[in-house]
């Protein structure tokens, strides 16, 4: 865990600088933090697995043991408005923002 937390923190240094750089040229760069996310191959995998246990409920149970706040996983299609958000015009007066789309996961209380 040592090691991603050091590329985390790695990639968000990079971020922040790269934002700062390019923004005279007009260029905004902003880093989208994922919490644990099903992907058609977790689903293949798991389907493979020959557990009793349902898709669902599997899930379910690996997001309360990362510690995800909602309870569950997220979905590639939570995902996708946030990228086609911060790709659009809408969001051109943002950069060097750090947007976590992770159930809850790393909040701070």
């Amino acid at each position: 865990m040592a090691a991603v937390g050091a590329a985390r923190s790695a990639l968000s240094n990079v971020g922040v600088l790269l934002a700062e750089e390019l923004a005279p040229e007009g260029i905004c760069v902003n880093r989208l933090n994922l919490g644990p996310i099903v992907t058609d191959r977790q689903r293949a995998a798991y389907d493979a697995s020959g557990t009793t246990q349902s898709y669902a409920d599997g899930l379910a149970v690996t997001a309360v043991r990362r510690g995800v706040p909602l309870g569950r996983m997220g979905d590639v299609a939570e995902v996708v408005p946030w990228v086609l958000l911060l790709v659009s015009p809408l969001a051109g007066y943002v950069t060097g923002a750090d947007l976590a789309v992770a159930g809850g996961l790393g909040m701070r209380v």
